[in-house]
C-alpha cells in the first residue's frame, strides 16, 4: 500500500510541475515584442505617405475629368432696400 501512495505522490508531483511549466510558460512570459528595426518603421511611414500622396493627386485628377455645367449668362440680381433685415 505504501509503495502505491509514493507512485501516487510521484505521479501528482510530476503533475504539479508540468501545470507550473504551463503557467510560467503562458503567464509570465516576457509579453514584449522584440525590437523593431528604425529603418523597417520609417520605410513603413514613407510608403504610407507616398500612398497616400498619389490618392490624393489621383482623386484630384479624377475631380478635374468631371464636366460640372456652369452657367454661361451673368445672373445679376438688384435687392431693395426693404427687403433686407438688419440684425442688431
Amino acid at each position: 500500500f505504501t509503495v502505491d501512495l509514493k507512485i501516487l505522490n510521484l505521479i501528482f508531483h510530476n503533475f504539479v510541475l508540468i501545470c507550473e511549466f504551463k503557467y510560467n510558460l503562458i503567464i509570465m512570459q516576457l509579453r514584449l515584442q522584440p525590437r523593431t528595426n528604425r529603418s523597417l518603421i520609417r520605410n513603413k511611414l514613407a510608403i504610407k505617405i507616398i500612398l497616400f500622396a498619389l490618392i490624393f493627386l489621383l482623386a484630384i485628377f479624377l475631380l478635374d475629368k468631371i464636366e460640372i455645367a456652369a452657367p454661361n449668362k451673368l445672373i445679376k440680381q438688384e435687392i431693395s432696400n426693404d427687403k433686407l433685415i438688419t440684425l442688431k
